[in-house]
């Protein structure tokens, strides 16, 4: 994690924890804002990850961590259909409700390590950002959890 700004900002980069317990311990309220929930084409990078074939459908999930109504953090989870069976399918339905929620409930969750690099997204700064991106495995069922940290999150993250 190299050009990182600060020991603190790569402290949450690198948390492997819930992120939005992490913001409650700060006194940071936040909400959950789903932008787009539906079934779709992942991205490239994604369905190898994921090990999905072409042209199959995985369930899509972005949604923005906010707090008093700005962004914090952009959230993209890509689910195959093959996750979403039994009691994983609470998590094509969850509102409001941060993923956090229903995945660190899982006993044996396992996370891959992250993968960190800096990422663009033009719809919030044209500075660059960090991404974080890992992958879940729920009773080994495979869903991709991608965060980049939006610039109010860096500030509030560096004024620690």
């Amino acid at each position: 994690m190299t050009n990182l700004r600060s020991a603190a900002l790569q402290s949450w980069l690198s948390d492997a924890g819930s992120f939005m317990k992490r913001l409650r311990e700060h006194q940071l309220p936040s909400q959950v804002v789903v932008l787009k929930q539906s079934w779709s084409y992942p991205q490239a990078a994604e369905r190898a990850i994921l090990g999905v074939r072409p042209q199959r459908y995985v369930f899509i999930r972005e949604v923005e961590i906010q707090a008093q109504q700005e962004p914090l953090l952009f959230a993209r989870v890509t689910i195959p259909a093959s996750t979403l069976t039994g009691p994983e399918r609470r998590l094509a339905q969850l509102g409001s409700s941060s993923l956090g929620s229903v995945l660190f409930s899982y006993p044996g969750l396992e996370r891959s390590p992250f993968e960190i690099k800096p990422c663009q997204l033009l719809q919030y700064s044209s500075s660059l950002l960090w991404e974080r991106q890992s992958l879940f495995h729920l009773r080994g069922k495979p869903l991709l959890l991608t965060e980049v940290f939006l610039p109010r999150l860096i500030d509030f993250i560096e004024s620690l």
